[in-house]
């Protein structure tokens, strides 16, 4: 089973709803350093998970994903 791991930049309409999604760069299989800090920080418990990001996370949220490009070296996807 593969694990899929994204983080992206969208627009809601006056309702609330997501409008679009764009993710620059997205992870399969990310190590498990990813997966747990990404869980720490936005509070995932299970599921699929759609979320704003509070303010007060971004500047960790900005380590983790200038850290992405090596997340992925080596891992092809077939």
């Amino acid at each position: 089973m593969a694990t899929w791991f994204a983080i992206g930049m969208g627009s809601k309409n006056s309702e609330g709803e997501w409008l679009e999604v764009y993710y620059p760069k997205s992870l399969i299989n990310p190590s498990e350093s990813v997966i747990s800090k990404a869980k720490e920080l936005i509070g995932y418990k299970n599921g699929n998970f759609t979320s704003s990001v509070p303010k007060e996370l971004l500047v960790e949220l900005n380590d983790l994903i200038k850290d992405f490009s090596k997340l992925s070296e080596g891992k092809k996807v077939s």
